[in-house]
């Protein structure tokens, strides 16, 4: 339950991200938030249209965590999509590229290498 309630609070700083930056709008508390979650948060926002910005931690470089894989995910559905990759090309696995806290890529290891689509589908 825990961490389910932590990716909601971090989907609400997602939807943040997106969405337009009105002048009357209240800022959350977003100290407040990092106690909620017990960890540090951070965002950066901009209106595209009207060039007004909104941030927390914007300055400091934080881990992105698993944040990335849906980007990743996006950019490899591209690259499928324009003709460049194949889901069923293989990419080769090393050992000495494992972080820590790695189930999926732990899976798939011994065989030594993955296609994009068992690489996509096991980051969701």
């Amino acid at each position: 339950m825990r961490r389910r309630q932590r990716r909601t609070q971090l989907s609400f700083l997602a939807g943040l991200a997106i969405a337009p930056l009105a002048d009357a709008a209240p800022q959350p508390d977003f100290a407040a938030l990092e106690r909620t979650v017990q960890g540090r948060l951070g965002f950066f926002a901009i209106d595209t249209g009207s060039g007004r910005t909104l941030g927390h931690r914007a300055d400091e470089r934080l881990s992105m965590a698993s944040t990335f894989k849906i980007l990743l995910a996006a950019r490899v559905a591209q690259g499928v999509e324009g003709g460049r990759w194949t889901w069923d090309d293989e990419v080769t696995l090393h050992r000495s590229e494992r972080v820590a806290h790695s189930p999926a890529f732990d899976r798939l290891l011994p065989r030594g290498r993955a296609t994009l689509a068992q690489l996509v589908k096991a980051w969701g």
